[in-house]
């Protein structure tokens, strides 16, 4: 902690600044060198508190802000940010009462994802959904990383791959090459009794493995790979897709491709906005790039995030295997899924 007294935001700038100059460059121990980040959090005495505990606190998140913020960073306290921090702690106690409440409140919703060839529905990726009375319908941006924070996206995503298989066992019936896409946590990965709990449900519902893709998102396989890389082969050992999700969003070379354990790739909506205007070739390029490279290393594509007729069509001429998105389809509850796809 850094006491400046007399000085305003201007100064405290000025001083952050001084600070991440230093840090910013090489600096040795024993002859091993490294470079440092410095987030801050700043808070000023008569206009965010007048007591130290009361200023510790606004610094404390306004420091938390920088770090997720993406660190190395400073920002100045705002009585919005104690808004989202009670909001977070109150979400997440709701968040518990449901988990302990057998999962009430939580729910699934399937969007499809169809051939680019005949545009016939060839799957679904399983979304959570989750609601409390004080706060209405909450966005998974939101709640999902208050149960990762809170250490319950484990007990969900047990709970998410258990309906999503129960789901797709029943949809067999109606399309028997029918594919099931669950989204899955760094911190599911990590524990012990993933795979063995994933055994376990398709044995229970007598599923073959070959129906079930695990998604990951990019930042997994960019960062934690070694970490991922037993858990990835006892996957694939059962028959499981594993899926790179969210491509391109990262900081991936499509080099990184030719390594990666990965079976399909799903390319992030960034880059299909605006791909079928003439004038934006530079995502019309990167996503032929990624198609061509994926399929001659034997890696599948799907495109998400298609909303609009003419991304459609550039992306199937572009040869992508699979397309998801507002186009064909929002995603949609379990018994409205049976009834557009299978007239059930």
């Amino acid at each position: 902690a850094i006491v400046y007294p007399g000085a305003g935001e201007e100064e405290l700038r000025a001083l952050y600044q001084k600070i991440h100059a230093y840090c910013n460059r090489p600096h040795k121990i024993d002859d091993s060198s490294y470079f440092l980040t410095v987030s801050v959090g700043v808070a000023i005495m008569g206009k965010d508190g007048s007591g130290y505990q009361e200023l510790l606190t606004c610094a404390l998140s306004a420091l938390e802000v920088s770090k997720q913020n993406g660190k190395n960073t400073v920002t100045f306290f705002s009585q919005d940010m104690m808004h989202t921090r009670r909001r977070a702690l109150e979400l997440s106690s709701r968040l518990q009462l449901s988990v302990m409440n057998g999962m009430k409140s939580f729910h699934l919703v399937y969007q499809p994802f169809v051939h680019s060839e005949t545009l016939r529905v060839s799957g679904a990726e399983a979304l959570l959904r989750w609601s409390c009375e004080s706060y209405g319908v909450v966005s998974p941006v939101e709640f999902i990383p208050l149960l990762e924070a809170c250490g319950l996206i484990v007990p969900v995503g047990k709970w998410v791959l258990e309906e999503a298989v129960r789901t797709c066992k029943k949809w067999l019936r109606y399309q028997p090459d029918f594919i099931m896409n669950v989204n899955i946590s760094y911190l599911q990965m990590l524990d012990e009794s993933f795979i063995d709990f994933v055994r376990q449900i398709l044995n229970q519902y007598d599923l073959p493995p070959a129906h079930i893709v695990l998604e990951l998102t990019e930042s997994c396989f960019v960062t934690d790979m070694e970490a991922l890389k037993e858990a990835f082969k006892l996957l694939r050992n059962l028959n499981i897709q594993i899926a790179m999700d969210d491509f391109g969003t990262e900081y991936s070379s499509l080099g990184m491709l030719s390594q990666s354990p990965a079976d399909i790739v799903k390319i992030d909506r960034l880059f299909i906005t605006a791909i079928g205007d003439e004038e934006n070739e530079f995502n019309r390029s990167f996503i032929g790039s990624v198609i061509q490279l994926c399929h001659r290393v034997g890696i599948s594509v799907c495109v998400e995030g298609v909303e609009r007729k003419n991304e459609l069509d550039t992306v199937c001429s572009l040869e992508a295997d699979c397309i998801q998105g507002y186009y064909i389809s929002k995603p949609l509850l379990q018994e409205d899924f049976e009834k557009k796809f299978w007239d059930v």
